[in-house]
């Protein structure tokens, strides 16, 4: 899901050529039915205390939190919903 984002956010043959290379050396992990149900929850929880963000970083920061990865991010989304996550 992560390199989703990123792949769709890349501009110029630069950004596409970095990318290219960090996905040879990035670590995969699954997202199986217990991140499914984090994002689940985080979704719930995020919107409980209004904040509403895209399904996708739902899931990156669901996915984060399940495996106690840290994000590293530019995106002011993920400073609102790790620390939901995080409590999951």
């Amino acid at each position: 899901m992560t390199l989703v984002e990123l792949w769709n956010g890349a501009q110029g043959h630069v950004e596409k050529k970095a990318l290219e290379e960090l996905e040879a050396e990035v670590q995969l992990f699954p997202i199986n039915e217990v991140v499914w149900a984090k994002s689940r929850l985080l979704a719930r929880r995020s919107r409980e205390k209004g904040v509403t963000v895209s399904s996708t970083d739902v899931v990156i920061a669901a996915c984060a939190a399940n495996y106690n990865l840290e994000l590293e991010h530019c995106d002011n989304h993920f400073d609102k919903i790790l620390p939901i996550a995080n409590k999951l």
